[in-house]
């Protein structure tokens, strides 16, 4: 189904006004079976429509529990029309960010630029403190050339 087929079906069944749309518990869930799989095409309107739409399975409770979901929905619908009609598109889309981060040139250079400042932190920061906490076990080496050199002739005597 494309999105001209979803928004005219969405179309059809839009509610206006909830006191008058249905007269049944039995008719609103009718009316959210259909709607629940026209929304699939995002998301976080088709979660939000579905768990308000098990409130309005429980036929036990008041209209005064049931009226928030219902306007939550019928206020779905009416986002989902707006969204459909102006073209705009779902709030989450994976294989946009897929493509930003994974595939482009920038996203490769950013995470390229992450790696070098975590590589020079460590060796600036974390290695040295790391070299501090080691126990020292011949103090008397020292690494440079010079402090080497004046070791060994001081042995050798």
């Amino acid at each position: 189904m494309n999105n001209k087929q979803r928004l005219h079906l969405l179309r059809e069944l839009k509610i206006n006004d909830i006191n008058t749309a249905f007269s049944s518990h039995q008719e609103w869930n009718d009316w959210g079976d259909c709607v629940a799989p026209l929304l699939k095409y995002d998301q976080s309107h088709y979660s939000s429509f579905t768990n308000s739409l098990k409130y309005i399975r429980i036929e036990a409770l008041s209209k005064q529990t049931i009226e928030p979901h219902l306007h939550n929905m019928v206020g779905i619908v009416k986002q989902a029309i707006i969204e459909l009609e102006n073209k705009i598109d779902a709030y989450w889309n994976p294989r946009a960010i897929k493509k930003i981060w994974h595939d482009s040139f920038w996203g490769k250079l950013l995470i390229g630029t992450i790696l070098i400042c975590i590589a020079f932190v460590f060796k600036v920061f974390i290695f040295p403190l790391l070299m501090n906490l080691l126990p020292q076990e011949h103090p008397e080496v020292i690494t440079t050339n010079h402090s080497v050199k004046t070791i060994r002739n001081h042995s050798l005597n």
